[in-house]
C-alpha cells in the first residue's frame, strides 16, 4: 500500500462527490491502491436489537460501489445472502463496539470458511476471498466500507488493518462532505415546491424526515408534529395509516409505483384533514447516499388555493396594491376585511376590484376567484 496512491484516489472520490458517474471508477481505484479488488459503501444500523440489521431494506445497487462488486451485490440481494450472514453477525457488533476496521480472520475460523456456504457459494463463486471492512460511525448514518480481495492476492492482516485505520477520518469527511452537498439539493427541491403552493417532506430510507419545506412545516401542530424524526399525527387511525403509506413506499421497487398505497388522510380534531400523497424519487431527485427516499405532498384540504401576487402581477399586469387586494379575495375573504387588512378605505378598494376586473376580463367576484384560483396550483 503507497500512501501517495492512496490519497490520489481518495481525491477521485471527492470529485466523485460532486460527479456521481465517477464512484464506480474512483471505488475501483482506492481499492487497488489498498491492495484490493472491489469496494463499496454500506449504511448499517448500530441498533443490533432493530430489526434484522442485515437486511438493507433497499437496493444496494444505489450506493457508491466499484463496477467489480457489482455482480456481487446482485446475487446478494437476489437470493437473499444478507440473512444469516456471518460477516454481517459477527463483524456489525465488533464496529459498534468500537472496533475502525475488521478483517475476515477475525469473523471465521478456516474450518469455518471450509463449511461456509455464504463463504464458498458466493464469494469464492466469485473469486473473492479476502476481506475487511471499515466502520465510518457518523451522527445520524453510520457507514461500513466493505472491501474485497481476489484469488491472487492475499488475506488482510493486522499490521495493513491498522494501516486501513488511518483513513477512517478522510472517509468520514468525504460522507460529510457529499451530506451537506446533498442536504443542499433537498432543501432546493422542497424549496422549490414552496413556490408552487405544495407542502413538501422528503423521507429518507428509515421512514424519517430528511427535510420539510416551509409549507410543511406550517402544518405542524397539535394534530401533526416530528416524533423522533417521524411525521407522527396526532390521531392513532392516521398515523397508522401513515406510516404504513410511508413503510410500503420505501420497501417496494421504484418502478412498481401502481403497487403502492398512493394517499392517507391526517384527521384534525375540528377541521378538515391534510392529505398525505407519496411520491417515489428517483433519478436526479434521489441523492447519492440514498437519505431521501420518497416524497411526501401534504395538502391542507381546510386551506383554499392562493396564488402568489407576483404571479398574478405577471399574467394579468396587477400592480402591487391590486394584487394583494386579489389575493384576498381569492383566500375567502370579504372585500370590506380585505380593505381593513390593507389599511385603505373601502371606496378605494372597490376601484381597485373594478380595475382588477377589468384586466382579468371577469365581471364578478365569484368569476375572478374561480379564475384566479387556478394559478394557484
Amino acid at each position: 500500500m503507497r500512501e501517495d496512491r492512496i490519497r490520489q484516489a481518495l481525491d477521485r472520490c471527492y470529485e466523485a462527490v460532486l460527479a456521481p458517474g465517477l464512484w464506480a471508477d474512483a471505488l475501483h481505484e482506492l481499492a487497488q491502491a489498498f491492495g484490493g479488488a472491489a469496494m463499496m459503501f454500506y449504511p448499517y444500523e448500530r441498533d443490533l436489537s432493530a430489526s434484522d440489521p442485515r437486511d438493507p431494506r433497499r437496493s444496494l445497487s444505489k450506493v457508491p460501489i466499484s463496477h467489480e462488486y457489482m455482480e456481487v451485490v446482485e446475487e446478494y440481494e437476489r437470493s437473499r445472502w444478507y440473512l444469516n450472514h456471518y460477516r454481517a453477525e459477527r463483524g456489525l457488533p465488533l464496529m459498534v463496539a468500537g472496533r475502525s476496521v475488521v478483517i475476515e480472520h477475525q469473523l471465521a475460523t478456516d474450518e469455518e470458511r471450509r463449511r461456509s456456504r455464504h463463504y464458498n457459494d458466493l464469494y469464492l463463486r466469485f473469486g473473492f476471498p479476502g476481506y475487511a471492512m471499515i466502520n465510518v460511525p457518523m451522527v445520524d448514518q453510520s457507514w461500513c466500507i466493505p472491501m474485497l480481495r481476489a484469488n491472487r492476492q492475499e488475506h488482510f492482516n493486522p499490521e495493513e488493518a491498522a494501516y486501513i485505520s488511518r483513513f477512517v477520518p478522510q472517509f468520514r469527511r468525504l460522507i460529510s462532505l457529499s451530506d451537506k452537498l446533498e442536504l443542499e439539493k433537498a432543501r432546493a427541491a422542497t424549496t422549490g415546491l414552496d413556490a408552487v403552493n405544495a407542502p413538501a417532506a422528503l423521507i429518507d430510507w428509515r421512514g424519517q424526515v430528511h427535510s420539510l419545506n416551509a409549507g410543511a412545516e406550517a402544518l405542524l401542530g397539535p394534530d401533526l408534529h416530528l416524533v423522533r424524526g417521524v411525521l407522527a399525527p396526532a390521531d392513532r387511525r392516521s398515523n397508522a395509516a401513515l406510516q404504513a403509506m410511508i413503510r410500503n413506499a420505501l420497501r417496494v421497487d421504484r418502478t412498481a409505483v401502481a403497487s403502492m398505497q398512493p394517499s392517507s388522510l391526517i384527521a384534525r380534531r375540528g377541521g378538515r384533514p391534510i392529505l398525505a400523497e407519496v411520491l417515489p424519487l428517483s433519478g436526479i431527485f434521489c441523492d447519492l447516499f440514498n437519505h431521501a427516499q420518497i416524497l411526501l405532498l401534504l395538502t391542507d384540504l381546510a386551506r383554499l388555493p392562493v396564488p402568489r401576487e407576483e404571479r398574478l402581477r405577471v399574467a394579468f399586469g396587477l400592480t402591487l396594491a391590486e394584487a394583494r387586494l386579489a389575493v384576498r379575495l381569492v383566500a375567502g375573504t370579504e372585500l370590506r376585511a380585505a380593505a381593513d387588512e390593507l389599511a385603505v378605505s373601502y371606496e378605494t378598494a372597490r376601484v381597485r376590484l373594478r380595475v382588477i376586473f377589468q384586466k382579468t376580463g371577469t365581471h364578478r367576484q365569484g368569476e375572478l376567484v374561480a379564475l384566479l384560483s387556478r394559478l394557484a396550483r
